[in-house]
């Protein structure tokens, strides 16, 4: 099986203009904990990538104006990232290697085409196969 069978594709990204609360509202509307930088809406180069943990942790926690406060201050910028042709064994041994939930899939440009997730993989593959994975990435 490859990347490109399982990832999310029609995702939603963001800038490093964005402000946290744009960002949380994106997250709020795709029902999801994660959303992708890209460098501009016209270069869509991956440059890091955005959580719901970074937003509160990060910010909220701290205080801090989520209207007002940037992603590309509370992203993280050192992003792990994928081919949509290379295999799910790849995948899984670089999110076990780095200890990542999560990994961008970028085109051989570099420009961020989708995202896969630990909890797709695990639904991808077998019941006790997928207990096995999800308990060595999140070791």
């Amino acid at each position: 099986m490859i990347v490109e069978e399982i990832m999310t594709k029609n995702l939603k990204t963001a800038t490093p203009e964005f402000t946290l609360m744009e960002v949380a509202e994106l997250m709020r509307d795709s029902d999801c904990g994660s959303i992708p930088v890209i460098k501009s809406e016209k270069d869509k180069k991956a440059v890091g990538i955005i959580t719901d943990r970074d937003i509160v942790v990060r910010a909220v926690a701290e205080g801090v104006d989520i209207t007002e406060a940037e992603v590309g201050e509370y992203m993280t910028s050192s992003t792990l990232t994928i081919s949509p042709g290379d295999s799910l064994e790849d995948c899984l041994e670089m999110m076990e290697t780095e200890q990542v939930r999560r990994v961008i899939v970028v085109d051989t440009e570099g420009n961020c085409i989708g995202i896969v997730t630990q909890s797709q993989i695990a639904l991808s593959v077998p019941g006790r196969v997928a207990g096995e994975l999800l308990q060595e990435i999140s070791r």
